[in-house]
């Protein structure tokens, strides 16, 4: 379950958008990656201190190294 409800996560993305377009950069550190998937150019993935994908955001959602580490645990 989010820590965040998903009415809050959609403000937050908005804001994160604004800001963006006034030029400041973000670092975001997220486990929700498929909410951060259209918001982001570049993601890169880690599993216990490790890179395990880095890249456009549906490549690395795609790898099946991220799916196996991140999105299927979340599905069990």
């Amino acid at each position: 379950m989010p820590a965040v409800n998903a009415v809050l996560i959609g403000e937050i993305i908005e804001r994160i958008r604004e800001l963006h377009r006034k030029g400041i950069g973000f670092l975001i550190i997220e486990h929700d990656l498929e909410a951060l998937s259209d918001l982001v150019g570049e993601m890169h993935v880690l599993d216990r201190g490790s890179v395990l994908a880095s890249g456009a955001p549906q490549a690395v959602l795609n790898d099946p190294r991220v799916r196996e580490a991140y999105l299927e645990a979340r599905r069990k």
